[in-house]
């Protein structure tokens, strides 16, 4: 009982946040990077949850529950390179501009909640996860975010030949 008491609140909780945008306000720790970031993901259709954060030059990640409540779970520090890929990204996406608004999403549509700060400025808005500038933008970062799974695959033998 106690179990399916705790279920029904995790999925009122989530039906909750699907509902409106509920990040917070960019972080202000600009970093290395010169933006701070955080990028929230939610795939409504097979309740799958993503979080993103840059801030003070550091790629925080959190997937699943986590991502659901807006929490990371890993981090690492950013190169010069990635902040300048990322950077690049949000730019051409046009995310660095106080005019940026929100765009229609379907109720079952996959979405990314979008808080950044840069130099001159901040913003938050919503897009449809399949949008081009989030696709590329996700993309880029979940590669980043794959590299925490590095020791463990490190860790495994090699393949030899069969016999």
């Amino acid at each position: 009982m106690r179990a399916r008491r705790r279920a029904l609140a995790v999925l009122s909780v989530a039906s909750l946040l699907v509902g409106c945008t509920v990040l917070p306000d960019a972080p202000r720790r600009l970093g290395t990077c010169g933006i701070a970031m955080a990028i929230w993901m939610t795939h409504p259709t097979d309740a799958r949850y993503e979080y993103f954060r840059i801030d003070d030059g550091k790629l925080h990640y959190g997937g699943g529950r986590d991502a659901l409540m807006l929490k990371t779970s890993w981090s690492t520090p950013l190169t010069a390179e990635q902040c300048a890929a990322v950077r690049e990204l949000v730019l051409k996406a046009g995310w660095l501009s106080p005019e940026m608004s929100s765009s229609e999403t379907e109720k079952n549509e996959a979405t990314a909640s979008v808080a950044i700060a840069w130099d001159e400025g901040r913003c938050q808005f919503r897009l449809a996860g399949g949008a081009p500038s989030v696709v590329a933008v996700v993309e880029y970062l979940e590669v980043i975010a794959r590299t925490r799974f590095k020791p463990s695959i490190d860790r495994l033998p090699e393949a030899g030949p069969q016999k």
